[in-house]
């Protein structure tokens, strides 16, 4: 004789995918985050599209950079962060042109990241992602860029000053 056993789950193992992706769904519109998430994915998008060697692509690059490199201390829009982390931001009215690091230009804000960036492991990043992400904070930071930010053009890409 064969004996059938029916096991019930408890509801809660049911249901505990839903309940999980409603709280990332909650979290995700609470956050403040979400339009520079939206930010980003555009400039991947352009990126994806962008001729090579053009200031598009540069920024798309750039974009990528700054995701996977900095906004875990600067914030997804570069606008710092406070708590247990304290770093200044990067993006905003003066936000380059003061405080201990101030830079007026693209050249002196490569040197600065390029030797001292990400903190946990200065000059790990090739020339090319720190070119990449100088244009992009640039860019962040309201300057209008006409062609790729690279050693012969840094000097001359001037950063906004202080208020």
């Amino acid at each position: 004789m064969t004996q059938h056993v029916t096991v019930r789950l408890p509801s809660i193992i049911l249901l505990a995918p839903l309940v999980a992706s409603a709280c990332a769904s909650t979290r995700a519109q609470d956050s403040t985050e979400p339009a520079a998430a939206n930010e980003a994915e555009d400039l991947r998008e352009n990126y994806a599209v962008a001729p090579q060697g053009t200031i598009e692509a540069q920024l798309g690059r750039g974009a990528l950079v700054f995701e996977e490199n900095c906004d875990l201390c600067h914030g997804a829009r570069g606008q710092g962060r406070e708590g247990v982390i304290d770093t200044p931001q990067v993006t905003g009215e003066g936000a380059l042109a003061s405080g201990e690091h101030a830079v007026s230009n693209a050249q002196q804000l490569y040197d600065y990241v390029s030797a001292n960036m990400p903190e946990d492991s200065p000059g790990s990043l090739s020339r090319e992602q720190y070119w990449d992400v100088v244009a992009y904070l640039a860019s962040e930071n309201g300057v209008e860029l006409t062609g790729q930010v690279d050693p012969e053009s840094a000097s001359t890409v001037t950063l906004p000053s202080s208020p």
